[in-house]
């Protein structure tokens, strides 16, 4: 039986797209709590309560993101996943046209 509390990487990706590159800049500013320029997986599940994400699809998401394996998100892993992200929605809205 499927855990429909998982999201996969579509409905994460469709989840996120809800929100602007602008918004989700924002949010890494707002939660890097000691201004280091990186998340801690704490820092990361707050901002998953603001945005509505569930825990199970946060893990997936910092899984993703996190190239390095360090344990934390950078601002860079998170600006280069919004970035990604901004392209698939030019492409889905493009492929509507």
């Amino acid at each position: 039986m499927k855990n429909d509390s998982i999201l996969d990487g579509e409905q994460m990706t469709k989840l996120l797209l809800k929100f602007s590159k602008t918004e989700l800049e924002r949010c890494f500013r707002i939660f890097d709590a000691d201004g280091s320029g990186e998340l801690d997986n704490q820092e990361m599940y707050q901002m998953a309560k603001l945005l509505n994400i569930p825990r199970d699809a946060m893990k997936t998401m910092i899984k993703e993101i996190n190239t390095c394996s360090e344990g934390t998100i950078k601002k860079d892993e998170w600006l280069s996943y919004i970035d990604n992200l901004a392209r698939i929605k030019k492409f889905s809205v493009a492929s509507n046209l």
